[in-house]
């Protein structure tokens, strides 16, 4: 029981990684987008996600201590 749910939250992880990478890319084509046109609401978008890729790592690793504290 224990190996199954520990292979769950590495799938959940390397799921939360690829999605990662996929709004990174979504990220870059949004600043170059942003770099063009310059609205305000285009760089108070562009803040929150900066702000999200930031504090999303800290999230995980809160997540996870609980999960193993919860298993002990």
């Amino acid at each position: 029981l224990y190996f199954c749910l520990s292979f769950l939250f590495c799938v959940v992880l390397f799921f939360i990684f690829f999605v990662r990478l996929f709004a990174f890319y979504l990220f870059v084509a949004l600043s170059w987008s942003i770099y063009l046109s310059r609205s305000l609401f285009s760089s108070l978008y562009f803040l929150s996600f900066l702000s999200v890729d930031f504090f999303l790592p800290f999230f995980v690793y809160g997540f996870y201590s609980l999960y193993t504290s919860l298993l002990l």
